[in-house]
């Protein structure tokens, strides 16, 4: 059986899922997607296997893909339908239920990527913070009354040389509270 046809045959009856909803990493809802579910695992057990992102698992892994992501909708979506749950939830989720199926290298990949992506987006965040990214656009009057926009990384500078030096100033703090 491909993954394909899990959607068509395994799948949870539309009335059992009125309207899950998931909230992502960035805050926004979304309906809840049988088939990130059993990809995510998917990919898990073809990389646990050493098979190709565009390999086949073979059909005995490919069912017990199929059965982990099944167990993993059940659990999930009452609580999706009754207010939502968040991705964190849900891979938390599936962690459990591969290892519950015994598939512990499988359970130990998947926290690791977890972990990785993670430690990646806490990164990216950082970075982006420090190139004042993530600020709002604004803009100030010079004293001879031109406006301009406010440039962010200047600012950070000016808030790191005046940190330097001072053992109690914390300069990452100050960033973070500006």
């Amino acid at each position: 059986m491909e993954a394909q046809s899990f959607a068509q045959s395994e799948s949870i009856s539309p009335t059992e899922t009125a309207s899950p909803k998931v909230q992502k990493r960035d805050g926004k809802v979304v309906t809840f997607d049988q088939e990130r579910i059993l990809s995510a695992i998917e990919k898990a057990f073809k990389a646990d296997r050493g098979i190709a992102p565009e390999g086949s698992l073979d059909p005995q892994l490919l069912k017990q893909v199929e059965l982990i992501t099944k167990d993993v909708c059940s659990e999930v979506l009452d609580p999706a339908l009754n207010g939502g749950v968040d991705v964190e939830y849900i891979q938390d989720v599936v962690e459990k239920r591969i290892m519950l199926y015994g598939h512990y290298s499988v359970a130990r990949r998947y926290i690791l990527y977890r972990e990785e992506r993670a430690k990646a987006r806490l990164l990216k965040l950082q970075e982006e913070r420090r190139a004042g990214k993530d600020r709002p656009h604004l803009n100030f009057a010079r004293r001879d009354g031109t406006i301009e926009p406010l440039n962010w990384q200047d600012v950070i500078t000016q808030i790191e040389a005046a940190c330097k030096g001072f053992r109690e100033c914390e300069s990452d703090a100050l960033i973070e509270e500006v």
